[in-house]
């Protein structure tokens, strides 16, 4: 098979690709080879599927009428094993080669995988795809308690969704603190004290020594010598993106350099979503900015690229936001321990409330907002995003107003902080 334009992957980097090729160019032929043989969908809904709050059918981003009217042929269920860019050649699992004028790689990622001694042979469970959802499930239904290996984003999620399903939940990690990749030291006590309220222990600085039964139960036993009740395990632990045999080499990451137009170094060769490493605004750094909006703004340039057209990412900002039973955290910018550099001054909202999870915290440096987080009213974020994206130089009494929440104000006739 030949196509001019080949996109590996169905995520949101996908979707986006294939609607801005369209806008450029409505012939030229378009293949998509989906690993999956299910419709499109969002990872970030999976938890959703294990609580039982989303149904399946419902989780679908498309439907075949979405690649009729854009033409797109769809070779589902397939994976490709090895690309061959010198030769403009990707070779799928099952022998197949497609030969390609441009070439978008958005595979998304996988799970990192873990060990524990004692575990069945497929154990820990991780969270990933559709089929990794119906598993956890599954384990859910025949369990009373679960435990959590891994305090981040995703392993939050997972508690949060098996807590909802009434289960005794536990989550064991080995840092110091919760969302170590995403705040400081106090924001995460703000998120583990709601967390903690609706019944989710944890145990930090712990490693895992294995797993002991006995009288039909099992126990998750640490470094500290805790015996945490596992009847059901999963784990969080990072995710790799899916590169395959691009990431090949000494040393590699497995994620591919992009330019300010998805381009890798590789001739006529894209990447996007949890594959790239695009340019940190804040930094000037490659980083890697593995989020749906990340996904949905890198595929929409890689596709304009791949048809002709001028579309560029000048760079991007760490954006996230955590549901939290009832409330939200969000994560903007710079927030981990990391950026209270020398130079950067953590200043928060006096009318904060961290005992009845109300917190709002800039990090600033002179006179611009570097990052922030926001706990509980996160109806401002996009302002604070934007603030924060485009480097915009702040007075004193517009940091204030921003930092109480008045930002967005605007909509009840208040004003807009002066830039």
């Amino acid at each position: 098979m030949r196509a001019p334009h080949v996109i590996l992957g169905n995520g949101a980097a996908a979707l986006a690709a294939i609607r801005a090729i369209r806008r450029h160019d409505r012939q030229t032929a378009v293949v998509v080879v989906a690993a999956e043989s299910v419709a499109a969908y969002s990872p970030a809904l999976l938890p959703y599927v294990i609580s039982g709050r989303l149904a399946e059918q419902r989780l679908a981003l498309t439907d075949r009428a979405f690649y009729a009217a854009h033409d797109v042929t769809v070779m589902a269920g397939r994976r490709a094993v090895e690309v061959r860019a010198a030769e403009h050649r990707v070779i799928l699992d099952d022998g197949q080669h497609v030969a390609f004028g441009r070439l978008l790689v958005a595979t998304g990622a996988s799970a990192k995988g873990t060990s524990v001694t004692g575990a069945a042979e497929d154990e820990p469970l991780t969270l990933r795809s559709l089929d990794d959802a119906r598993r956890i499930r599954a384990g859910a239904a025949q369990c009373q308690a679960a435990c959590v290996l891994g305090a981040g984003l995703a392993g939050l999620e997972m508690a949060m969704a098996l807590r909802e399903l009434g289960k005794d939940v536990s989550v064991v990690a080995a840092s110091g603190q919760i969302l170590s990749r995403n705040a400081g030291p106090d924001e995460a006590r703000v998120v583990q004290g709601l967390l903690e309220a609706a019944g989710i222990r944890f145990l930090l600085r712990r490693s895992v020594d294995g797993l002991e039964r006995g009288s039909g139960a099992r126990w998750l036993l640490t470094s500290e010598g805790d015996r945490v009740a596992a009847d059901l395990l999963v784990a969080a632990k990072g995710a790799q993106p899916n590169a395959g045999s691009l990431s090949r080499g000494a040393g590699s990451t497995g994620f591919q350099a992009v330019d300010e137009r998805m381009r890798t170094e590789l001739p006529d060769v894209l990447a996007a979503g949890d594959v790239a490493m695009s340019r940190d605004a804040l930094s000037g750094e490659p980083r890697a900015f593995t989020t749906w909006p990340s996904a949905c703004l890198e595929g929409a340039v890689a596709g304009a690229t791949m048809a002709g057209g001028k579309a560029s990412v000048e760079g991007e900002i760490a954006f996230n936001i955590l549901p939290v039973f009832g409330s939200s955290v969000a994560f903007i910018g710079e927030t981990t321990g990391e950026a209270r550099t020398p130079d950067t001054e953590v200043v928060v909202w006096r009318g904060s409330r961290p005992d009845r999870g109300v917190y709002r915290g800039l990090y600033l440096r002179g006179d611009r907002i570097v990052g922030a987080v926001v706990v509980g009213a996160c109806r401002d974020v996009g302002l604070l995003r934007h603030l924060i994206a485009t480097g915009a130089a702040l007075s004193p009494r517009a940091q204030t107003e921003v930092l109480a929440g008045c930002g967005w104000g605007v909509l009840k006739g208040r004003y807009l902080p002066r830039l």
